[in-house]
């Protein structure tokens, strides 16, 4: 489960990274356009990387991809033209959206929040580069913003949720995994044993014919010779150490 989780944010970020591009491209005339080109270069090196070598969800690996889709908002202020946010595509798209649901994926629903709420602070800043005055804002430029936050803690608080339940679920299926391999080799364990109770009784039992037989014979047959008794008595010894 979790690899699949993995693997779904490793495509939403290429999905997003290429949305990116597509809006560098069409959206417009960029006041830094060099930036904007650097950026997308930048998070495709780190997107490739993530691909290619598959980094378990340390700090360092956390830290950086948090610290990469903050810097995305935030050059998104600053080469979209002054004033614009909100008017038109937002360049940074979804992709630092990827950085919430991978902190979510690690570090369950607390650490997707703390990372929206993060991210939340570089759209803000990003806002603020872009030329917007949030304190004399209009209520809709607030409310796209406070959008915008509650997007990125629902989207890391949602994921890490599903990240717990998957890790409760292989925790159970774990469990009864080894509860079935415990009561199947308990059956086998069992099986044996009667196997081996089975066999031991009817070596005795033939046994046990074969001493009354042959001593039935001996003791009608005259003189008893001793080998014949010694070779009952170890056959008989010979049962009871089976």
């Amino acid at each position: 489960g979790r690899a699949v989780l993995s693997l779904g944010i490793l495509v939403f970020r290429w999905v997003s990274l290429a949305w990116m591009a597509v809006l560098a491209l069409t959206a417009g005339e960029l006041r830094r356009p060099w930036l904007a080109w650097a950026t997308v270069v930048g998070l495709a090196v780190w997107t490739g990387w993530l691909t290619v070598a598959r980094p378990r969800p340390a700090w360092p690996v956390l830290a950086a991809a948090l610290a990469l889709a903050a810097a995305a908002n935030l050059v998104a202020g600053l080469v979209m033209p002054a004033g614009s946010v909100g008017e038109r595509p937002y360049f940074a798209a979804g992709y630092p959206v990827a950085a919430a649901v991978t902190w979510g994926a690690a570090r369950g629903v607390p650490g997707g929040l703390a990372a929206g709420l993060a991210l939340g602070v570089s759209l803000a800043a990003g806002q603020l580069a872009n030329g917007v005055d949030l304190l004399d804002a209009e209520p809709a430029v607030l409310l796209n913003l406070a959008g915008g936050i509650l997007n990125f803690m629902l989207a890391g608080g949602a994921v890490g949720l599903v990240a717990r339940l998957l890790e409760r679920s292989a925790g159970q299926l774990r469990q009864a995994t080894e509860e079935t391999i415990g009561a199947r080799e308990r059956a086998a364990r069992l099986a044996e044993r009667e196997s081996l109770a089975r066999q031991i009784h009817d070596s005795v039992l033939q046994a046990l014919t074969l001493v009354h037989k042959r001593g039935r014979e001996l003791a009608t047959g005259g003189p008893v010779p001793p080998d014949q008794v010694a070779g009952l008595a170890e056959m008989a010894a010979g049962q009871e150490r089976a």
